[in-house]
């Protein structure tokens, strides 16, 4: 159970992270645990991640608040996870183009993160993210569709020609199992091939099979997909996200889909 003096009064001081303003309705603040499941979201959290009064409370946080997700914000709560330490990231929402910035610690309870969404112009921020726009213009310049996912599949970021032949909106796909998306999972065996290949990629396995999916309604598409593990340091670059290599313990995976 969480303990109340973190949550209680107009501020609380939360692991090696300075006071913070809990009290604050324009803060969001999220407890997840080890599973990544969310344990604490206090009223600005919820409007944040769209749920209705305890309605997000023990659902995985990627799950639950998709325009919230994206590569870096996963990176740096993998870097707090792995270090313990304090950590912050500054990134711009795939879904809402919103800029965020996010300050994650750990306690006993798991990492909390705390989100601040009041922020300067996108011009300041564009200046002081300067990879943020490469990283986005290199993602859509591809004529591949491109996913980026976590090392169990799940889904933080897609280019516009994926989206098209998901043809789903971009909030509705983020964050959740690449493997249960319509394109394969109106076949079981193709199914749990795609979750056999995402296993195999999670481990350092570069992965390449062929597959017929279906995009849209009964219009059927063969296509190649290509799962790459991506390596990356511990670190909150955007551009971290589209160095692909091979490791043992895969931070992130790089799908690549072509018809």
């Amino acid at each position: 159970m969480l303990r109340q003096e973190y949550f209680s009064g107009d501020s609380a001081h939360i692991g090696s992270s300075p006071s913070i303003a809990l009290g604050n309705p324009s803060r969001a603040l999220f407890v997840i645990d080890d599973t990544e499941t969310i344990v604490y979201a206090n009223t600005r959290a919820k409007v944040m991640a769209r749920a209705i009064s305890e309605a997000c409370i023990g659902s995985v946080f990627w799950h639950s608040a998709p325009q919230l997700v994206s590569p870096e914000l996963y990176q740096a709560l993998r870097k707090t996870k792995q270090s313990r330490e304090a950590t912050a990231v500054t990134y711009r929402s795939p879904v809402t183009q919103h800029w965020l910035h996010v300050s994650l610690s750990c306690t006993e309870e798991g990492v909390v993160l705390f989100f601040q969404d009041d922020l300067e112009s996108l011009s300041l921020l564009n200046a002081l993210n300067p990879n943020e726009q490469m990283y986005r213009e290199l993602l859509e310049s591809l004529a591949d569709g491109v996913v980026i996912l976590t090392p169990d599949g799940l889904i933080l970021d897609m280019n516009q020609r994926m989206l098209a032949d998901v043809d789903l909106p971009r909030e509705v796909v983020m964050g959740k199992p690449f493997a249960d998306m319509p394109l394969w999972s109106y076949d079981p065996t193709l199914q749990e091939q795609v979750r056999a290949a995402l296993a195999r990629a999670s481990r350092g396995e570069n992965v390449r099979f062929e597959a017929r999916i279906r995009p849209r309604g009964e219009k059927y598409l063969d296509i190649l997909i290509t799962i790459t593990p991506i390596v990356t340091p511990i670190s909150t670059s955007s551009t971290s996200s589209v160095q692909a290599g091979i490791s043992p313990n895969a931070s992130m995976l790089k799908t690549n889909c072509v018809s």
